[in-house]
């Protein structure tokens, strides 16, 4: 069996991070309003093919129990570590949501205020009451309605999505290690797909309400529509995984010609164009039978995107990757999780603050707050990041200590 050299495996899953910085990025500068696109959601589907593709890495030599309970027990344990960040950034946004409807009614109904204003307060929080706790038990996405996925801390959806692809993992995971055709596992992908498209194709057609809530729901929040994309990503890392293992011994490092990096390189530029021309037709959408789910939402055509993308930089073969895969961006991508969490409530914040303030954010002050949030953001995951680091270190040394007494 042929091995890889751990210096290699590290520098290419390093290049990963990278994309994860990336994927921030997008999603940062649509939230903070200087990138136009009619959702960040689309970036996610890299996180989730990702996800798929790393989780089926790290079991590949492991044996995983599958049922109901330890399925569960699973997923609590897998989102154990983000859960704490996330429970904080909702109650945050609890409060600001909070003070935010409180003051907009003072400006708009001040003759509710002549009195005390507890009874609102109390109304505002008694109403939002119920979705808090969907928000906490990260049930939220399940809610065919973006105002419930996105009520307080509206980044969350994608944990939601993701604590029930974790459940679903060990039966995911079990069936792709049983399978050793790679013609099967490819035919498995490729209806995963059509099924992808088939679904996002019918909730755009058949969209009853008038603002496309139930279509933007399907196609882009919903967790079941979420397995195919994340069956994806563990197909691929299962033949990644074949293909690596058929590999001769020391074939990882071998290093590559001019001529094999520039191809790579070409290669690697083309999820980039590829993401701007589907960002096109989101933006300017087709009325071609068949083509408006693909273009408006990008839902089935960025599900081919993401793959391409995750591909490009777990090979890491051409400059465009290993220029990317610099320290920075990988220790920017590290702590990701941490900032995509924790940027919502800079952005929203601000943008909460210049409706009551009267602000318009455009032009120089659109740029320099998005500077301002991007910096509280980075500094925040910074910040959380050496928190969790410390607190492992703790756990280590206790544990140690045990073992030595």
């Amino acid at each position: 069996m042929g091995t890889t050299n751990a210096a290699s495996k590290a520098s290419r899953f390093d290049a990963v991070q990278s994309l994860r910085f990336l994927c921030f990025l997008i999603v940062f500068g649509v939230h903070a309003g200087c990138l136009d696109l009619p959702s960040a959601a689309i970036i996610l589907q890299v996180f989730i093919i990702l996800s798929g593709f790393m989780l089926t890495y790290a079991y590949s030599n492991r044996e995983l129990q599958a049922g109901p309970i330890k399925n569960f027990k699973f997923a609590v344990g897998k989102m154990k570590k983000m859960y704490p960040l996330h429970a904080i950034t909702t109650v945050i946004q609890y409060v600001i949501l909070v003070f935010y409807f409180i003051y907009m009614a003072q400006q708009w109904m001040p003759d509710i205020f002549d009195g005390p204003a507890f009874g609102l307060t109390g109304s505002i929080i008694l109403q939002r009451l119920p979705y808090f706790f969907l928000h906490m038990g990260l049930l939220h996405a399940w809610v065919p309605d973006e105002t419930v996925n996105f009520m307080f801390n509206g980044p969350s959806w994608y944990l939601s999505v993701t604590v029930f692809l974790y459940f679903v993992f060990p039966w995911i995971c079990k069936l792709v290690k049983k399978i050793n055709s790679k013609k099967i596992l490819i035919t498995i992908g490729a209806v995963s797909l059509i099924i992808l498209y088939i679904a996002s194709y019918f909730a755009n057609v058949y969209d009853p309400t008038e603002t496309a809530q139930i279509s933007h729901y399907v196609m882009l929040h919903c967790p079941l529509l979420q397995i195919p994309v994340f069956l994806i990503g563990c197909i691929f890392g299962k033949l990644y995984l074949d293909w690596r293992n058929k590999q001769p011994d020391g074939a990882g490092n071998a290093e590559l010609t001019t001529s094999k990096k520039l191809l790579w390189t070409l290669f690697e530029i083309g999820p980039f164009l590829a993401f701007v021309g589907i960002t096109i037709g989101l933006l300017n959408p087709v009325n071609v039978p068949g083509f408006e789910s693909l273009a408006f939402f990008g839902t089935f055509g960025f599900a081919l995107v993401s793959l391409w993308f995750v591909f490009v930089f777990i090979m890491n073969r051409g400059y465009v990757t290993k220029i990317l895969g610099n320290k920075l961006f990988v220790y920017l991508g590290d702590i990701s999780a941490y900032t995509y969490l924790t940027h919502y409530i800079f952005t929203l914040g601000w943008s909460d603050l210049t409706e009551i303030l009267r602000i318009e954010n455009t032009g120089v002050v659109l740029w320099v707050s998005t500077a301002i949030e991007f910096i509280l953001s980075i500094a925040t995951g910074m910040l959380c990041n050496y928190l969790m680091k410390r607190s492992a270190k703790k756990k280590k040394m206790k544990q140690q200590g045990i073992q030595q007494n």
